[in-house]
């Protein structure tokens, strides 16, 4: 999906997943705080690309689920958009063309 740390570790890219998609909370981050974990990590794999889309998405999921924290509600977005992804896994496959054109919509 275009998304590469410089040992392309999947413990490492997992774990960047899991903070930008789904939860950020003390016990998922190792007691650290959001900005302390992301730093960690840099540190033991860099992430050397991140497609465009990927950072304006998990921008929006952190903000949305910061607002929600704030609000005493837990939400994960993978949790959200597990069935949408699934829908497009099953219709598109895993394509790795990233001039692979779909619809959200539908």
């Amino acid at each position: 999906m275009g998304f590469r740390t410089a040992n392309d570790s999947e413990d490492t890219i997992f774990k960047y997943a899991m903070v930008i998609w789904d939860r950020d909370d003390k016990k998922h981050l190792g007691g650290k705080n959001i900005q302390e974990y992301l730093e960690e990590l840099q540190k033991e794999d860099p992430v050397e690309f991140m497609p465009q889309d990927f950072v304006m998405a998990g921008r929006v999921a952190l903000l949305l689920r910061g607002l929600a924290l704030a609000l005493k509600y837990h939400v994960s977005a993978a949790d959200a958009w597990a069935p949408l992804a699934q829908r497009l896994l099953d219709e598109y496959g895993d394509e790795e063309d990233d001039e692979a054109a779909f619809s959200l919509e539908g």
